[in-house]
């Protein structure tokens, strides 16, 4: 207990309520506040406030301050005193590494200004549960949080309080499916925790859970056994916010004194920090901001470390002089020392100027120049390079692939209603109708009979009233569906015989008619997934350096999944291209343009070492395909020409950075040094060139394009 404490105590002196602070929610969906206190040391919530939606997309920031400002209002409702410190909670996508982003700091701004609120930090939402939850369970949790809203899903990887990974996803119809995504983003390993806590600010999450027990989670990841799901009241957010986020606000500002924690607590904590010491892990805490950090005005403070490395001992090279016989010379005590500086002198002067050397290796953007000739490749062992025609070689070649697409085509498909009618005869003849005979419905809905009928003629009746002759037989429906499925006591037209004559009628209703629609190959996906495919395997030849014969190309095999017509909510094609191509020596087509190539090239450059680029463009191909005649377009690259012994002089003697500048303002196109120092041991701190230009190497090379 703090000594002030104490002292109010002893004195009787302990009768001062104890302050009460605010923490508030804020969300793209709602806002919520509470009220909190610390009593004995323990921080506990004293009101909610009630939940106030917002739409924080199209919603203004003067709608989001009315909805904190009715929310505050509801949980300081009957409580006397002004409450103005806030402690925020906050979706973690509104926040990056600097803290929370500019949009939602503005926001935040706005708020504090417009209610004159005092903000005391903030705390992610999803750091603030998991706290909760360590305060709850009295341990740290290990398991895969999920916060649900209307807009994106959260997913937050946790082993012993830690989290190991987190992403934020857009939320689809299937949420299952984007919970697999998203653990399959963050990259897991083995055993994964076999609990889920899923949470909302609004939202019941029970069905959401139901769905998320029929996932085979098994299949998808390295469970040891099938995962629980938990789901947390609605309210968990802004009592994590409060009694969380609230116990560090309060323990930082005085209310709670250190010694106020368990001593099992303390022991515990203290054998975590020295594991992940040592391991190199963090525990993830909340994190709380100073004004500044939110925006109001707090200097900002920096921490600067510094990597301090051990100091390499410098050891002088051996040096073996050859014997030389000095006559002897009295020089006394001081002239030997005079001479053994002398000479020390002497053999640093020799080393400083012939030791160090440097290689730079400059890259260049090549300058390119074009050339084109009319030639003929051809496969004729007598033709010459000097005629303008280079020799050949024709090959064979085969490429393959596959392709799949969705079908387009529908079909509908099902049964056909039947039944039993009567048919009456109200003529004076006999009547047959044989098999196939079309009865008509009301609404056009045709049957026919499925056996020949024979019906008697009419009669006299009681009364002299006439009796039609009548006869019963089965029919079918025409056409597959359910509109065949007549209801009982119908009456059907018989053939184009009006109902005075001859009227057919069914006792009981017609059944077994159904009918659905189904997804077909159609010939239009036929002819779409060929023509898609041959025009990648035709790319795809044409990647070859040599020439291709257009006119050679041939489907040698192509094999469908499915047929025309055939139920399928995919079709692929596998096919196979043949052709012929003429292969050919790029240094052939160089020789017969290098005339013209030595007289393109323009002052300052000259000829890169860099393979030719020959584009062929065919004019006619002969009847056996043994020769190409065409306008061959060859690109030759050209590096700049430079004074290597003038560059060297100015450059030695020179720093890093310096070198650079000078090299790019004497050679044209250079974007890229690589300087190496030699020996290592002889480098100076400054990394200086040597002073002597000759013991400077510089090479020019050209970059990758």
């Amino acid at each position: 207990m703090a000594v002030g404490q104490l002292l109010q105590k002893l004195t009787g002196k302990d009768k001062t309520p104890p302050k009460m602070f605010l923490a508030l929610v804020l969300t793209e969906e709602i806002v919520q506040a509470a009220i909190w206190q610390v009593e004995h040391e323990q921080t506990e919530v004293v009101a909610l406030g009630t939940v106030v939606e917002w739409d924080g997309e199209a919603g203004t920031s003067n709608e989001l301050v009315t909805a904190v400002d009715a929310t505050i209002a509801s949980a300081t409702e009957g409580i006397n005193g002004e409450i103005n410190e806030v402690i925020l909670g906050v979706p973690y996508s509104w926040t990056d590494s600097a803290g929370i982003v500019g949009s939602k700091r503005e926001l935040i701004k706005k708020i504090n200004k417009e209610l004159e609120l005092k903000p005391l930090g903030y705390v992610s939402l999803t750091d603030s549960v998991l706290t909760y939850l360590k305060m709850q369970e009295g341990s740290p949790a290990t398991t895969i949080l999920v916060q649900i809203t209307k807009k994106d899903i959260t997913i937050v990887l946790v082993r012993l309080g830690r989290i190991e990974g987190i992403t934020v996803e857009m939320r689809k119809e299937d949420i299952a499916e984007v919970i697999v995504e998203g653990i399959t983003k963050i990259g897991v390993g083995d055993n994964l925790p076999t609990r889920f806590i899923l949470f909302d600010n609004m939202h019941n999450l029970d069905e959401i859970a139901q769905e998320l027990m029929q996932i085979p989670w098994q299949k998808h990841f390295a469970f040891l056994h099938l995962p629980k799901i938990e789901t947390l009241p609605k309210d968990v957010t802004i009592r994590s916010v409060a009694l969380a986020g609230g116990s560090e606000v309060a323990r930082s500002l005085g209310f709670v004194s250190e010694e106020a924690k368990p001593e099992e607590e303390t022991v515990e904590e203290s054998e975590e920090v020295a594991s992940r010491e040592q391991t190199g892990e963090s525990e993830n805490k909340e994190e709380f901001l100073s004004e500044e950090e939110i925006g109001f005005g707090v200097e900002e403070k920096e921490t600067v470390e510094k990597e301090v490395k051990p100091k390499r001992e410098w050891k002088m090279p051996k040096i073996t002089l050859p014997s030389l016989k000095i006559p002897k010379i009295s020089l006394g005590k001081w002239g030997v020392i005079g001479g053994i500086f002398l000479l020390i002198l002497i053999l640093f002067g020799w080393g400083w100027w012939s030791i160090p050397r440097a290689s730079i290796t400059a890259t260049v953007m090549p300058k390119w120049i074009d050339q084109e000739v009319s030639l003929t490749l051809t496969t004729d062992t007598n033709s010459s390079v000097a005629g303008l025609s280079v020799p050949a070689t024709i090959e064979s070649t085969t490429v393959s692939g596959e392709k799949m697409i969705d079908t387009t085509g529908t079909k509908i498909i099902g049964d056909k209603a039947s039944g039993e009618v009567t048919i009456y005869n109200r003529t004076d003849l006999n009547k047959t109708f044989t098999k196939g005979t079309v009865l008509t419905a009301p609404g056009g809905i045709k049957f026919s009979l499925d056996a020949d009928v024979a019906i008697s003629s009419k009669s006299a009746g009681v009364d002299y009233v006439d009796v039609p002759g009548k006869a019963t037989v089965k029919v079918s429906a025409s056409a597959i569906g359910s509109e065949s499925n007549l209801a009982a006591n119908t009456e059907l037209t018989v053939a184009s015989f009006d109902k005075v004559s001859y009227v057919a009628k069914n006792e009981t209703a017609f059944s077994g008619g159904t009918s659905q629609e189904i997804q077909v190959v159609a010939k239009d996906d036929y002819e779409v997934l060929t023509s898609e495919l041959k025009k990648e395997l035709v790319e795809q030849l044409k990647t070859n350096p040599s020439y291709l014969i257009v006119s050679s190309i041939k489907t040698a095999s192509e094999e469908y999944t499915a047929k025309i017509g055939e139920e399928a909510k995919s079709v692929g094609l596998t096919m196979s291209l043949t052709a012929s191509l003429l292969s050919y020596q790029n240094d052939d087509v160089k020789r017969l343009v290098e005339p013209q190539i030595q007289g393109a090239v323009p002052p300052g450059y000259s000829l890169a070492q860099i393979p030719v680029k020959v584009e062929l463009t065919a004019d006619s191909i002969d009847e056996e395909g043994s020769s190409v005649t065409g306008v061959a377009k060859v690109q030759i690259a050209l590096l700049p020409t430079y004074d290597q012994g003038g560059v060297t002089r100015i450059i030695a003697g020179k720093t890093q950075s310096e070198v650079k500048q000078i090299i790019q303002s004497q050679i044209a196109g250079v974007d890229n040094l690589t300087i190496k120092l030699q020996p290592t041991w002889w480098i100076n701190k400054s990394g200086r060139l040597p002073r002597n230009s000759s013991r400077i190497e510089l090479t020019l090379q050209p970059s990758e394009t």
